[in-house]
Formats: structure tokens, C-alpha cells, sequence
């Protein structure tokens, strides 16, 4: 690790050890922030007047739900993230030198289209539903 960051520094400079830190953030923002936001919402809206914590079966659910949904919501600044991150290792001619996370969106979307933006989009939806459904069960198992 040392030896690729000493690389990367001698190479393209010490900021470069940060390149694709705000497609990171922006991703974290939309796919984090979608899913909790959905998981809390209706977990709160289904627990009003409720008697006893909510079943597990509907946690599991919410937790699917709300987990595809941020995958997807996510999908492009995933894709500007990775492309951010891997732009360095790509000849200079073939870089695409996106200088922040919304310029590659909207480059992305001007140049390849909306499509391009959700490609992957099932594979990343996909997993944020099973990751959110084993979060869900780790939490539920640590607090019973």
C-alpha cells in the first residue's frame, strides 16, 4: 500500500490520493441516505399506535426495499466513483479527467446518456437489498 501511494504521489502528485473522493461522498449520499431514509420513514409511519416492536418479516422487507432503492438511486455516482478511482491507471490519451463527481455526471449524462448512468444499476440494487437485509438482521439479533 505504501508503495502504490508513493507511486501515485511521485507520479501524478500528492492530491491524487484523493481522486474519486467526492463521487465516494456522493455515492455514500445517495445511496446511504435513500435507504435509511426509506427504512426510517416507514418503519416509524408502520410503527405508530403499534403494541410491541415491528415483526421481523416486515424489517427484512423494509430493510429489501429500501436497500434496492438506494442501490439504484446510487448507480451513478457509483459508476463516477470507479471511474474517478481508475482514471489514473488509464494511459493519459484515455483518461477521462473528470474534475469532481457532479462534472462526471453530467458528463456522463451528456455523453453516453441517462442509460449509461444506470448501468449496473440491478447488480448495485441487488446488493444494497441483501446487504441492508443482513444489516438488518445483525442489528435485530444484537438488541434482542
Amino acid at each position: 500500500m505504501t508503495g502504490m501511494a508513493l507511486r501515485v504521489i511521485r507520479n501524478d502528485g500528492f492530491l491524487a490520493l484523493y481522486n474519486g473522493l467526492s463521487a465516494s461522498l456522493c455515492r455514500q449520499m445517495t445511496y446511504s441516505l435513500t435507504r435509511f431514509a426509506i427504512y426510517e420513514t416507514v418503519r416509524d409511519h408502520l410503527n405508530q399506535g403499534a403494541q410491541g416492536p415491528m415483526p421481523f418479516y416486515q424489517k427484512v422487507l423494509l430493510g429489501a426495499v429500501g436497500g434496492f432503492t438506494g442501490g439504484f438511486v446510487g448507480t451513478p455516482a457509483d459508476m463516477v466513483n470507479v471511474r474517478m478511482q481508475n482514471d489514473i491507471k488509464q494511459p493519459a490519451h484515455l483518461r477521462r479527467n473528470y474534475s469532481h463527481a457532479l462534472d462526471g455526471l453530467y458528463r456522463v449524462f451528456r455523453e453516453e446518456g441517462v442509460k449509461k448512468l444506470f448501468s449496473g444499476g440491478t447488480m448495485a440494487s441487488s446488493r444494497g437489498a441483501l446487504v441492508t437485509v443482513g444489516q438488518v438482521r445483525i442489528r435485530s439479533q444484537c438488541c434482542l
